[in-house]
């Protein structure tokens, strides 16, 4: 009588324990919730942060002459990419309000892509102002491939802004994707078949013109293929 008890009560307890398991029959194996934390610990620990900075650091160092309608325009956007070592990044660029979401979207599809980006850092970072005066230094972003937006700076040569000075253009790995006004220049080594190149049919320049931006790779006088502005 006592082990027919003892059989029902073993009964009684292994039937509980499985309704009150939202799983039904599967066993409770280490394979189930521990992996997937570990698997979200690792992609966490994967994720490369290129920049971090607040609204405040962002334009630390803009040039005084920025009018203040122009700086309140701009947004502080972060982004992920895949960069040139095969990894997660994550970093920011600065554009204007209007062209946050296809911003967002483009580098959303880039890395779907896994097209490599060097690097996203806003131009207040210290690396790339000058020693004198701090200012801001496009030639310094560009030398360290770096992709860019907002830029208060006039066009190279001329007195006049750039689109960059109304955060409506965006520069992508420039080295990959140089600017020059002559096949003879001596910047105008342009290869397609590097990785990281823009080309007519990559996914970001099709994102970007899809959104009504122009790129600098199908102007004629000149070549900007690192170069996309959306000015209306």
């Amino acid at each position: 009588m006592k082990i027919y008890r003892l059989g029902w009560a073993i009964l009684y307890m292994v039937t509980a324990a499985t309704l009150c398991d939202p799983a039904g029959s599967r066993p409770r194996t280490p394979e189930n919730r521990p992996q997937l934390a570990r698997v979200v610990s690792n992609a966490s620990a994967e994720l490369i942060i290129d920049s971090h900075m607040t609204d405040a650091e962002a334009f630390s160092g803009l040039d005084p002459a920025c009018p203040q309608s122009v700086r309140k325009r701009q947004r502080l956007v972060t982004v992920r990419y895949v960069s040139f070592d095969g990894r997660l990044h994550q970093g920011q660029i600065v554009v204007d309000s209007a062209l946050v979401e296809d911003v967002k979207v483009v580098f959303a599809s880039a890395l779907k892509a896994q097209f490599p980006i060097q690097s996203v850092i806003p131009m207040s970072a210290g690396r790339f102002r000058t020693k004198k005066g701090g200012r801001w230094d496009d030639d310094l972003s560009v030398a360290a491939n770096n992709t860019s937006g907002f830029n208060y700076r006039r066009i190279k040569g001329t007195r006049r802004l750039s689109n960059h000075a109304k955060g409506k253009a965006i520069d992508i790995n420039p080295m990959q994707n140089p600017s020059f006004r002559s096949a003879r220049s001596p910047h105008s080594k342009y290869v397609r078949s590097v990785r990281g190149t823009l080309l007519s049919d990559s996914v970001v320049t099709r994102g970007l013109l899809q959104r009504g931006w122009i790129w600098g790779g199908t102007w004629r006088k000149t070549k900007d293929y690192q170069h996309f502005e959306k000015v209306n």
